[in-house]
């Protein structure tokens, strides 16, 4: 497909992310596309913007193209596959944190499964657990940017540190399940432990 309009620059980051997947996980490649296609389509409507709408066109074809191609399985069973690689990635990117191993490509790590999070949201709710999941996500990929662009080691864990995690449980998980207790299992999380989401940073900022 062509360069997305500006108008969508916000929403790259799942475009970018589907690459990534089209071939470790393409039900999560599949959703990210649909995800990004949903919030284009709320930016376009009621506006004229032609060469944007054209895109997103392109884009739905290229879904109903690949829709027969994916795996024979219920709303259901597709979010649960997308979520297992969101919180596999999550445990990574979490280790590495908490570990003070904290790197740009955790930050990385930590933005992609706050998306493959998001992508879940089109296959129904998300629980609240998984909300806390994402927005700890979100803002340990500002938190370790930042102290890496100040030039100073990332803090680990939760706000405050690991001092605190007693009172951070509810985000990170308390052995249960994306806990960093668990061990990454399926293909896609080996790819992303490997540094396979190291790719694209720079069309990512």
């Amino acid at each position: 497909m062509s360069k997305p309009p500006a108008l969508f620059k916000p929403f790259n980051k799942y475009l970018i992310q589907a690459r990534k997947l089209d071939k470790v996980h393409p039900v999560a490649a599949y959703y990210c596309r649909y995800h990004f296609l949903q919030k284009g389509v709320a930016v376009v409507k009621g506006k004229n913007e032609p060469e944007a709408k054209q895109f997103l066109g392109g884009l739905m074809g290229q879904l109903e193209k690949a829709k027969p191609q994916l795996p024979e399985q219920s709303k259901e069973e597709k979010q649960e596959s997308i979520l297992e690689l969101a919180l596999n990635v999550f445990t990574i990117a979490d280790n590495e944190d908490r570990a003070g191993n904290a790197t740009k490509g955790t930050a990385i790590k930590f933005r992609t499964c706050s998306t493959l999070f998001e992508a879940c949201s089109t296959l129904g709710d998300i629980s609240e657990d998984v909300n806390e999941k994402l927005r700890y996500a979100r803002w340990k990929q500002v938190d370790i940017m930042k102290a890496i662009k100040e030039g100073r080691k990332p803090t680990p864990g939760p706000p405050g540190g690991e001092e605190e995690q007693d009172e951070a449980e509810g985000v990170v998980g308390d052995g249960g399940e994306g806990s960093p207790e668990e061990q990454p299992s399926i293909n896609a999380s080996e790819y992303y432990r490997r540094g396979g989401d190291g790719a694209h940073v720079e069309q990512e900022q």
